[in-house]
């Protein structure tokens, strides 16, 4: 008799360890695509990029951010392709509702403006890298565990004297593990 309650209860404490845990949705990945627009932007320009980063006790979390915007400058005057391109690092602030996250996010990083100018067959290239910052806001719906959307608004700027300044907004998949 007691054998067979030590080997049910080793089959219980088995089963036990066994058993899954309970899912932790607090890392995420978004590709995402949006436009530039307002402020310095010349004109509303597709933008691809993605965020990587989670959520440390559901409501805050970091990311790291990278975006690349082709022809940002208007073409003409001699520009005959040009770029932007973001690299940010931002802190988040969530609401855990469920299913629904609205978000508000600020950080810094690497802004890279480059155009290519022809003046007299000449081609020159202008490209700089400077520190900027960004704020917004956004929010994720997630459809399951791991697989849900993302969308979100910024505001960007060069941190120096006349620098770059341009709103972008994005939507995307967002996958979290």
């Amino acid at each position: 008799m007691r054998t067979k309650l030590t080997l049910a209860l080793m089959l219980v404490g088995a089963l036990a360890l066994a058993a899954p845990r309970a899912a932790r949705a607090d890392a995420f990945f978004t590709p995402f695509i949006g436009a530039t627009f307002g402020a310095d932007a010349p004109a509303t320009e597709p933008t691809y990029g993605f965020a990587l980063g989670g959520m440390a006790g559901g409501i805050f979390g970091i990311e790291g951010e990278f975006a690349y915007t082709p022809n940002f400058f208007a073409a003409g005057s001699g520009v005959t392709s040009s770029h932007l391109m973001t690299l940010m690092g931002n802190v988040l602030v969530g609401a855990p509702l469920g299913a629904f996250r609205p978000y508000v996010t600020a950080g810094l990083g690497m802004i890279r403006q480059g155009a290519d100018l022809s003046a007299s067959g000449v081609l020159t290239n202008l490209s700089s890298n400077d520190f900027g910052i960004n704020g917004g806001a956004g929010a994720r719906l997630m459809f399951s565990d791991h697989v849900g959307l993302r969308g979100d608004v910024r505001y960007f700027k060069v941190r120096k004297s006349g620098g770059l300044a341009f709103w972008r907004g994005y939507g995307g998949l967002n996958l979290s593990w």
